[in-house]
């Protein structure tokens, strides 16, 4: 499927006909072929264009300007954010990636656009699931790797439309798209620096000095996402069932939360979904001494853990069979809606 088609079928997947999208253009290659494919959308569904400067290379004044070329070009509006590092910390790669999408949130709001469209692609991932694997992640959500949809923890969807479907678009893909439709896109020096993990990982792969390619690596992370898929719905039916109110808090079968043979990756999705499933919903994402803690809990019988969470931290009493969780409000519904609700807070792979 061609990237304009498959931009168009995944936005009208996610989207009401009449929502508009905020598009995230940096300037280069990736970023300026879904800025090209979102144009074929322009008279159906408003689209908004928006870059961020952080303010640390001067090169990133004439990236700007491009975009708003290219934007102009396809009459679609254009604004220019300013993110910048709050001193001498915060230049990093991850830093720079939080303040870039903090800025793109403030300005959805702002403007009342629900979601965020951003230019990953298969190559990223395929990086993305490497990276894991490097650093000794072996779980399915390692193996699965960049989600095509997630809610921002503030409010809001973030959209990846070319990791979508069962043969997504990959780096030459989209740039021999944007090349002929006569699209420029910009050169980021950043990208040759060798000191960002990333960049090193994709320097080796270019040179072939990798035994793995895209061939190899994405049988593992379709299988990876079916069987997340797959164990998220289980989580899920159990959980409908098993989670309850009690008196000021709630509490469910401490066999839900641990598996017979102690599944770390079992408790991780339990616990990420639980927390969703509670008013207000909170953002968990637990590591691996909390789950050991927990299954040595487990296994001593009882024992109170407490885990930190966004907006508010969670604490898990274990007690014989229940594990209680107390002074929290369940979401509204029933158990059905009240999971339904959850999984749709969730990272989804389309």
């Amino acid at each position: 499927m061609q990237p304009a088609d498959l931009f168009a079928a995944v936005v009208a997947s996610v989207l009401l006909p009449n929502e508009p999208l905020l598009l995230a253009v940096s300037g280069g290659s990736d970023s300026m072929a879904l800025l090209a494919a979102a144009a074929f959308q322009r008279r159906a569904r408003s689209l908004l264009v928006a870059t961020v400067d952080h303010g640390l290379r001067t090169s990133a004044q004439a990236e700007v300007r491009l975009v708003a070329g290219v934007a102009g070009r396809y009459e679609l509006p254009f604004v220019r954010l300013e993110a910048p590092p709050g001193g001498a910390a915060g230049r990093g790669e991850t830093d720079c990636r939080r303040r870039r999408h903090a800025a793109l949130q403030e300005l959805a709001r702002r403007r009342g656009i629900a979601c965020i469209a951003m230019a990953h692609h298969r190559d990223d991932a395929h990086e993305t699931l490497l990276l894991h694997l490097l650093r000794g992640h072996r779980g399915d959500r390692a193996l699965a790797s960049i989600p095509s949809l997630r809610r921002f923890p503030g409010g809001g969807l973030l959209l990846r439309p070319f990791l979508c479907g069962p043969s997504p678009p990959g780096r030459a893909t989209l740039a021999a798209f944007r090349e002929q439709l006569g699209v420029p896109a910009a050169d980021d020096p950043t990208n040759a620096d060798r000191r960002i993990a990333r960049n090193r990982l994709r320097a080796v792969l270019a040179e072939g000095r990798a035994p793995l390619d895209g061939e190899h690596l994405e049988p593992v992370r379709r299988a990876a996402r079916l069987r997340l898929e797959r164990r998220l719905l289980d989580i899920g039916g159990r959980l409908a069932r098993g989670l309850q109110a009690e008196g000021l808090g709630a509490c469910l079968p401490t066999d839900l939360l641990v598996s017979e043979d102690e599944d770390a990756g079992w408790t991780v999705e339990v616990l990420r979904l639980l927390a969703l499933c509670l008013d207000p919903p909170r953002q968990l994402a637990p590591v691996g001494g909390q789950v050991r803690e927990l299954l040595r809990l487990r296994r001593l019988g009882h024992g109170e853990l407490h885990l930190a969470a966004r907006p508010l931290p969670l604490r898990l009493q274990l007690r014989g069979d229940v594990v209680r969780l107390p002074d929290v409000q369940l979401a509204r519904g029933d158990g059905n809606a009240r999971v339904l609700a959850a999984l749709a807070q969730t990272s989804l792979y389309l």
